[in-house]
């Protein structure tokens, strides 16, 4: 790698010298740091078309559109410019800076001091410097060099050793790699342990970032008080959805609009804001769609929101043939499947308890299914009721609001609060947002979904 970069930047030197470099470049304001500096957990979304552990994430994405994306829902972004393991360009840079006013990080494999001031020249705020592969006088004096640019620097670590040599970088930002950068192995737990190890009086003076192996809220909301930023790019880059999943990430609660039965009410609730479409498989339900209308709506909100199909005390095999044919984003199991049978469907389910008290609540920890929810319960029915339980039974023990869609009752009037009061993954809504059962209210719809984002401002 080394050899490499060298040779890269013999090139890139002749074409721009380090004098021309500098006599064109402007002093940055550490902007980087400041975006990281807020209360609660900064997100750092990275853009990157590919990686030496995954291979191709997304060849086609769109520096546009994430950059866009980016700019609406993160607090800093940072940049791929590495071309043979991260199909990356130092023009990415620029461009991305063109299209945000979140400072940018240039994120590559920087050995010398020609490549700082290359970051700030393109546009730069902030630079990555990995530990591992430099000495700890390099290590000091790239630090050093980018902060008499104004630039700020991440000094990234991956293990005890190298995070002492961060520590004694200069530098205020640390970053904790959770993959082990020789074997590529991932541990999500290396942040809360290397965290431990920083002295509390140096602790306080820095901003500690944990990189690599984060995929859901429920990560970042477990980092709380550990850290003070994430950075994430596969998560986002290869989502279905990536604007659900960056909003997931930001800890946006989540609209999930149930019982949806035609592509008009598909669409619509979308265009408004909808993050997840449901669609009803139980055929005793007035919201029931066969597979060709199912398949239908699905396509026709493809790319935009996530779309999860209901079942109730369904076949497995039915499911797991839905799910490629839709296809399905999501499974909810809205029955009275059993512990085990939430397994096997090669997409994230939603188990849902009818809350009749503590203990249908607690049922839910049983189940090893990446969400749960708690619905309202009356006899003979499945979900659409349409009634309140009592919200006091969320609290019961196992019941993770990271992980948790919240249903059952909901409207306009009181989702607002509910999200104040529990702050859910989702809110779930069907007979709430409907003009007959079966078809949505557009006004209601828009009423509703207003609420949720006045709820999180």
């Amino acid at each position: 790698m080394r050899k490499i970069k060298q040779a890269e930047i013999a090139v890139q030197s002749k074409k721009r010298p380090v004098e021309f470099l500098k006599k064109k470049l402007k002093k940055a304001n550490h902007a980087f740091k400041k975006a990281l500096s807020r209360k609660g957990i900064a997100i750092i979304a990275e853009f990157k078309k590919s990686s030496p552990s995954r291979g191709k994430i997304n060849a086609k994405a769109s520096l546009k559109e994430f950059v866009s994306l980016y700019d609406e829902y993160a607090d800093a972004i940072s940049v791929l410019t590495e071309k043979k393991f991260f199909s990356g360009n130092p023009k990415f840079l620029r461009e991305a800076k063109r299209r945000t006013k979140k400072p940018v990080m240039k994120k590559d494999f920087i050995i010398d001091g020609y490549q700082i001031y290359e970051a700030r020249y393109f546009g730069a705020d902030a630079v990555l410097l990995i530990a591992n592969m430099l000495t700890q006088k390099k290590l000091r004096e790239l630090t050093a060099l980018s902060e008499s640019l104004g630039m700020d620097a991440l000094v990234e670590c991956d293990d005890a050793n190298t995070l002492k040599r961060a520590l004694a970088s200069g530098s205020s930002i640390i970053g904790i790699n959770n993959r082990n950068l020789n074997t590529m192995k991932e541990d999500f737990k290396k942040t809360r342990r290397l965290a431990k190890l920083i002295p509390k009086a140096l602790r306080e003076k820095i901003i500690l970032v944990s990189e690599s192996s984060i995929n859901s809220r429920a990560q970042v909301d477990s980092l709380e008080g550990i850290v003070d930023a994430v950075l994430v790019g596969s998560a986002i880059m290869s989502a279905r959805v990536p604007k659900v999943k960056l909003r997931e990430l930001c800890k946006k609660t989540l609209v999930k609009i149930c019982g949806t039965t035609t592509k008009k009410d598909a669409v619509d609730a979308v265009k408004l804001g909808a993050d997840i479409i449901g669609l009803n498989f139980y055929p005793k339900s007035p919201r029931f769609v066969d597979d060709a209308r199912a398949k239908e709506i699905a396509l026709a909100i493809r790319g935009r929101a996530l779309v999860a199909g209901v079942f109730v005390n369904e076949k497995r095999g039915r499911i797991q043939n839905l799910v490629k044919k839709i296809p399905l984003d999501l499974v909810q199991l809205s029955g009275n499947e059993k512990p085990g049978e939430e397994n096997g469907f090669g997409v994230p389910v939603i188990k849902a308890a009818h809350v009749r008290g503590k203990d249908s609540v607690k049922r839910l920890s049983l189940y090893s299914c990446e969400y749960m929810m708690v619905d309202s319960f009356k006899e003979g029915e499945f979900g659409g009721t349409g009634k309140r339980f009592d919200e006091k039974l969320v609290k019961a023990p196992g019941i993770d609001n990271s992980r948790l869609f919240y249903s059952g009752g909901l409207n306009a009037q009181n989702v607002g609060g509910i999200i104040a009061r529990n702050s859910p993954f989702a809110v779930d809504v069907c007979s709430g947002v409907e003009a007959i059962p079966g078809r949505k209210s557009f006004s209601k719809l828009k009423a509703f979904i207003r609420s949720v984002e006045s709820a999180q401002k």
